[in-house]
């Protein structure tokens, strides 16, 4: 299965790349899992920051291996998307709710991103 997600923050890319490199964002964040990044990768104006998010929440669990990208706004914010796959449920039945909480538990590892960066790790 594969999902996509992105939020905006109002902060320059080499603050955010700092940020996500360190894993400092999720420290003290409501995330439904661990996050492990690698080492990111320069493609033209984008920065490619590799990941594993191991999902544990209401009893789904996933491991999602995709990207963060990185891109530079013209207001000097950067937006961060997310490309990530993980393996399709073995059960029909679980299929819709195994992907509703997959969807919820990367929005909620975007928003505490940007909750690090730019609410002091509150989420707006």
């Amino acid at each position: 299965m594969f999902v996509q997600d992105f939020i905006e923050i109002p902060r320059p890319i080499e603050t955010v790349l700092d940020r996500v490199t360190t894993a400092r964002w999720l420290h003290g964040q409501a995330v439904p899992g661990r996050v492990a990044v690698g080492t990111p990768r320069r493609r033209d104006t984008a920065v490619l920051v590799p990941f594993t998010f191991d999902v544990d929440d209401a009893g789904v669990t996933a491991t999602l291996n995709g990207d963060l990208e990185l891109r530079p706004l013209p207001d000097g914010g950067t937006h961060v998307s997310v490309s990530a796959s993980y393996p399709r449920p073995s059960s029909l039945a679980l299929d819709y709710d195994v992907t509703r909480q997959i969807a919820v538990a990367v929005r909620g590892m975007l928003r505490a991103l940007h909750a690090a960066l730019v609410s002091g790790g509150t989420l707006v």
